[in-house]
């Protein structure tokens, strides 16, 4: 992996798949990881398997969430080294005429806008440290 041994970890969509692996990969390279998800049943069996990683629940389109995220891995680590952005939906396949804008914009909240806020907030702590205010009013 990229990172060096005893670095802090944020991985979104890490429930399953792609996101579980590298979440893994972090850990067995040892890394402190925490992940984020929206399926609570994928978490559990994640943190059932790597018994040293916390989660939290909920979808990083909302901002609350990611905050909630950050805040979670500030009080178990400190901080966050390393931030991967692995969220992301199919969204709706059909012609455009047949898309429901709730779901077109679901689709861009989950696979665009939760990158634009997972970097903003995300990142604050590491770019700004010892720094509890936010842009927005945000409290760390």
């Amino acid at each position: 992996m990229i990172a060096r041994q005893g670095k802090s970890v944020l991985v979104t969509g890490a429930g399953s798949g792609i996101g579980r692996a590298i979440a893994e990969a972090f850990l067995a390279d040892g890394n402190t990881v925490h992940i984020c998800d929206v399926n609570p049943r994928a978490i559990e069996d994640f943190l059932r398997s790597n018994p040293g990683a916390t989660a939290t629940e909920g979808d990083v389109s909302r901002i609350e969430v990611v905050d909630r995220a950050v805040a979670e891995m500030l009080g178990h680590v400190g901080g966050v080294d390393v931030l991967v952005n692995n969220t992301g939906v199919a969204g709706p396949i059909a012609g455009v005429e047949e898309i429901d804008p709730a779901d077109w914009d679901h689709t861009l909240a989950v696979d665009l806008s939760s990158h634009y806020q997972n970097l903003g907030h995300g990142t604050w702590p590491v770019r700004y440290p010892g720094e509890r205010d936010l842009p927005g009013q945000r409290r760390w």
